[in-house]
């Protein structure tokens, strides 16, 4: 049997957020967060194991060389909400909150 890749990087994490299409960044966003994920993954399997025999398949489990899915999407949505949510200005839900802060505090947005 033979695996077909034929989704774009990005497609993986918008399919992590699919139930959330408001917070989805931008491609090049989606493909770096993509990346990095690849890159710890790649991290985790060039560690050393050398001199170990496995007997069992389930036993290369407690050698800890894979993310975890919970590792993956927690991975994913740091990324995105440590982004500048207020970049584009003060969304407008959220302007009458921010009217009513004193002057001192108010930052120019």
């Amino acid at each position: 049997w033979f695996v077909v890749d034929d989704k774009l990087p990005q497609d993986y994490i918008k399919e992590i957020i699919k139930n959330h299409p408001s917070i989805i960044p931008p491609d090049s966003e989606l493909i770096s967060i993509f990346n990095e994920i690849r890159n710890k993954q790649s991290e985790l399997k060039n560690t050393n194991v050398e001199g170990v025999t496995i007997e069992r398949i389930d036993e290369v489990l407690s050698y800890g060389r894979e993310l975890k899915t919970h590792e993956i999407r927690l991975l994913v949505l740091q990324r995105i909400l440590n982004t500048d949510p207020l970049s584009k200005g003060i969304p407008e839900p959220f302007m009458e909150v921010y009217l009513k802060y004193p002057e001192e505090e108010e930052k120019c947005y």
